[in-house]
């Protein structure tokens, strides 16, 4: 009308601060048009205001397409109140549920049949995503697209036409992708052994999202005769023995069963109580895994027997003992077995610098007192390395440990290493030490008292290796 013109022109007049020329009585301004007078007028982008306006539209011009883009791509939310063109334009829908799958229900009923749309919102937020409700009920019927899908997240089963909770492959596949899949497999399916087997062996025990309960997976899905049958759960057990954690109606009590989870990846946590009190039983679980002393009873380890025999097993058991830790034995006797064991697992190199988990396990009192830092040092000549400086910095006790391995040189303090006297004191408790100097560049085959120190313990030897160290031939070295 007339009065809303005016109202318009001196809203204008105002925000500019002067006179706006009147608009001619004779024009007469659609409601289109007025609108965007209006949103001119307080200050409303005239694109939004365009967008306001644009409901009954089923295309869209480029800049009201671009400003949908950039919309989609930056607010999750936005669609709610969207027109109806952008809802059905492909492009903007495509960005929309790639940024939140629930964008999906918005989309217009021809996208929601599209399947790259579909395809695009399961990729997003894996852990709760339900978009297949929200598809046509024709991609929901369909094989192939369902399959596709279920790969994606096994709970697309759930929103599947019923038909797919019967089908092997699609059960299967959704089932490895989650676990909690299994609640929306058909029972009868379930029930069949060599199935119900695959479905175990295969399901995902990680993922979850609100309403699973994890811990149900997957044994608590089965029919009520494999849920319960000991075979059953033996054969399973033997091929994947992590699932003894997942293990019902007391089976984790038999001894049978238990070992062989054990030697499957199985943990001793998951076994009844009575069966941590079984020391040969635990010691094979600790050969397995030592972490499995962990799980022990509490009996077992305070019993200072059944704790050296663990620690001749792997001495990183160690860390696992308590009190224990304090016991000067207790730890060279683990420092002694980490040894041989990381030889074994390694093989002998020289100055390779193998772990020492069990020294580091020690009582920090053990660790601040030289004697026994000389005697561990004296097993394994890699403590040394973790041991504190103060220790690698005492002559006597380095030279203790060097007497028992020269590697010992190579963690000696700097201050010791570039000691002449000190480098050929050591030479003298172990010729070997001659060897791990010449590899620091310390000593080369001119200095004469370090090498005839070295030569005296053992001629033959000095000759026939000691002149590669130096890159000479031992015509040269015996001329020098």
């Amino acid at each position: 009308s007339s009065g809303n013109r005016a109202g318009v022109c001196r809203l204008a007049r105002t925000r500019h601060g002067h006179a706006q020329p009147r608009a001619p009585a004779s024009m007469v301004a659609p409601p289109k048009a007025m609108l965007l007078s209006l949103a001119a007028a307080v200050g409303v982008h005239l694109l939004d205001a365009r967008i306001l306006n644009a409901g009954h539209r089923t295309s869209m011009d480029p800049s009201t397409k671009k400003y949908w883009l950039e919309k989609v791509s930056q607010e999750a939310d936005c669609l709610f109140h969207a027109p109806l063109s952008v809802r059905k334009d492909r492009d903007i829908m495509l960005v929309a549920v790639k940024k939140w799958w629930y964008n999906l229900k918005y989309a217009d009923d021809t996208l929601k049949a599209d399947r790259d749309v579909v395809l695009q919102a399961a990729g997003v937020d894996i852990g709760g995503n339900r978009c297949l409700s929200f598809a046509d009920a024709e991609l929901r019927n369909d094989r192939p697209f369902v399959l596709a899908m279920v790969k994606r997240w096994g709970r697309h089963l759930e929103y599947a036409h019923p038909r797919f909770r019967k089908d092997p492959e699609v059960a299967l596949t959704a089932v490895q992708t989650h676990g909690p899949a299994m609640k929306f497999v058909d029972k009868a399916l379930l029930a069949d052994r060599e199935f119900a087997l695959q479905a175990v062996l295969r399901c995902e025990m990680r993922q979850s999202c609100f309403g699973d309960d994890i811990t149900y997976v997957p044994f608590g899905y089965l029919d009520a005769g494999l849920g319960s049958n000991r075979s059953f759960i033996l054969e399973v057990v033997r091929q994947r023995g992590e699932l003894l954690e997942r293990v019902r109606h007391g089976l984790n009590a038999d001894r049978e069963i238990v070992l062989a989870a054990i030697d499957n990846r199985g943990s001793l946590d998951f076994a009844d109580k009575h069966l941590r009190r079984d020391g040969p039983l635990v010691l094979h679980a600790i050969k397995r895994n030592y972490h499995n002393f962990r799980a022990a009873d509490p009996l077992l380890k305070q019993d200072r027997h059944f704790v050296l025999q663990a620690l001749q097993i792997d001495g990183r058991v160690l860390r696992y003992t308590g009190g224990f830790r304090a016991d000067a034995e207790i730890v060279l006797a683990a420092i002694a077995q980490e040894k041989s064991m990381s030889a074994e697992i390694y093989g002998w190199v020289a100055g390779q610098t193998f772990p020492t988990e069990a020294f580091n396990a020690a009582d920090p009192k053990l660790l601040s007192d030289p004697s026994f830092v000389a005697r561990a040092a004296e097993v394994d000549a890699c403590t040394l390395h973790n041991a504190h400086p103060e220790h690698r910095r005492n002559p006597s006790l380095v030279l203790r440990a060097v007497k028992a391995d020269a590697q010992a040189l190579w963690y000696a303090a700097e201050e010791l290493m570039v000691n002449r006297s000190f480098i050929l004191q050591a030479v003298r408790q172990n010729k070997f030490a001659l060897g791990y100097a010449a590899g620091l560049g310390i000593v080369n085959g001119h200095d004469h008292e370090i090498c005839l120190a070295a030569m005296r313990q053992d001629s033959d030897w000095f000759f026939s290796d000691v002149p590669s160290w130096f890159g000479m031939s031992w015509r040269q070295l015996r001329r020098s």
